[in-house]
């Protein structure tokens, strides 16, 4: 068998077609930013040992998508909604709109007040970079 025969029998013993590798890596970065948002590309490049170009391809494609959100920042959220979510995004939005806004700590803070969440609550944290994210972009 020829080095080549032997490279190509042995990648494809792994993954069938191309497209079922960039399924896996699609699979790979969504769960590193379900767990880790919000995420930027290096940290999810370190975390999947996945290339920084192909991640942020992959991330791009998942913006477009509409699976992922991207924030003003350039890191990366999951596109997840519930009650919670909607009472910062309401905050969100009305603190933005006014003409002399808060700065960030005292949004995050007060935003964590009107949750009813500690401001370290990890789940409150998540939720409250996703929502920035959609009230910036409103």
């Amino acid at each position: 068998m020829s080095h080549n025969k032997r490279d190509e029998a042995r990648r494809s013993s792994h993954y069938n077609t191309r497209d079922e590798a960039r399924r896996e890596k699609i699979r790979l970065i969504s769960q590193c930013i379900d767990e880790h948002e919000p995420i930027g590309v290096n940290e999810i490049s370190r975390k999947t040992t996945i290339n920084n170009a192909t991640v942020s391809r992959i991330c791009l494609d998942l913006v477009a998508a509409g699976r992922i959100d991207q924030l003003p920042d350039r890191r990366y959220t999951t596109k997840y909604y519930n009650d919670m979510d909607e009472a910062i995004l309401r905050h969100l939005k009305q603190e933005m709109g006014r003409r002399m806004p808060l700065n960030q700590t005292e949004l995050y803070e007060e935003t964590a007040r009107v949750a009813g969440k500690p401001p370290e609550d990890p789940e409150f944290r998540k939720a409250y970079y996703r929502n920035y994210a959609r009230a910036s972009n409103t």
